[in-house]
């Protein structure tokens, strides 16, 4: 009853507010980590229905502003807390429905026509899974403390230093440079930050995936998907949002052109990542006539040919150039 007044309902047919207060979330924290420490198994129906959340976002179109669902870091830090103190088997098993979101996503016919904010929070959570599956960053626990378990009077974080999360300030800066004092307001203020990242970047981040989420992803089978279509899938993810620009698009977002097309930038940026990191299906390189290909099962990275490579590299730019050309521009 508490969690749901909260609006964070753990059951079947209850709601799950992405976008909830600092002082929400604080208490929701407090409640799932007690629970998980004393052996409860409120945080892996916590982490279910946050991902049904999501999906349910990614595959809903609203009228509602830009940015009303999102999720903030503090909220997602918590999760990914959560997460790794989930058995195995409970994290084999949301990896995969992450992996199913993004391959149904990736079929979606409006896929061009909306602004991917959900759907790149998504990419985000498997990027990091990619990295983290086996153990959090270092710095994860002090970021969920001092996010979560510090709070003023007025219920937001005392201070925030470099480790209460791993900032974009690419995507933060563009929008506060390109948008007026209020829709600034309206934009990031009311959600500080807008962009941030989930696990260590540059040169503190992990550099080479990790070899159990790998190994899963490769193994991957649902009902009716492998991994050749996650990675087909990332592929077309790169033209998410491409067509915003188009006129039957611009009433519904002009307000919001900024922070639109900065979310096209960033679900690019994490299907790109994604893509350069994992391995080439060969079912990927069939059409280039490559005979051996179907017995190679995955292609290893640099163990395929330039002429697969050519193949694989018109695909992504292909998909690059229509973001490009069609998203709205805002350099």
């Amino acid at each position: 009853a508490l969690m749901a007044s909260l609006g964070f309902s753990l059951l079947e047919n209850g709601s799950w507010a992405l976008r909830g207060s600092a002082q929400r979330v604080s208490i929701m924290a407090h409640v799932l980590v007690h629970d998980q420490e004393s052996g409860g198994s409120l945080a892996a129906r916590a982490l279910v229905r946050f991902v049904l959340a999501l999906k349910k976002e990614v595959f809903t179109s609203t009228e509602a502003p830009l940015g009303a669902t999102d999720v903030g870091v503090a909220h997602y830090q918590l999760m990914l807390m959560l997460f790794h103190g989930l058995p195995l088997s409970k994290r084999q098993e949301l990896f995969t429905n992450l992996v199913k979101i993004l391959i149904d996503a990736s079929k979606q016919e409006d896929l061009c026509q909306k602004p991917p904010l959900v759907l790149m929070r998504v990419l985000q959570f498997v990027d990091y899974l990619l990295y983290h599956f086996e153990f959090p960053p270092k710095d994860l626990a002090e970021q969920v403390k001092n996010n979560l378990f510090k709070l003023s009077y007025f219920g937001m974080p005392k201070h925030h230093s470099a480790a209460d999360y791993p900032p974009v300030p690419l995507e933060q800066d563009r929008c506060r440079a390109k948008t007026s004092r209020q829709a600034h307001v309206n934009l990031l203020i009311d959600m500080m930050p807008r962009f941030y990242n989930l696990r260590p970047a540059g040169a503190k981040g992990q550099r080479e995936p990790n070899a159990q989420a790998v190994s899963f992803l490769r193994s991957f089978s649902g009902e009716r998907y492998g991994y050749g279509d996650f990675y087909r899938a990332l592929v077309s993810l790169l033209a998410a949002g491409s067509l915003l620009g188009a006129a039957d698009q611009l009433p519904t977002y002009r307000s919001q052109t900024q922070l639109a097309t900065a979310c096209v930038r960033s679900a690019v940026h994490y299907a790109w990542m994604l893509l350069c990191a994992l391995p080439i299906p060969c079912s990927s390189l069939i059409d280039i006539g490559d005979s051996s290909a179907e017995t190679l099962g995955v292609l290893p990275a640099g163990s395929f040919s330039s002429q697969a490579m050519a193949y694989l590299c018109r695909v992504i730019f292909c998909r690059l150039a229509a973001v490009r050309l069609n998203a709205l521009n805002t350099d």
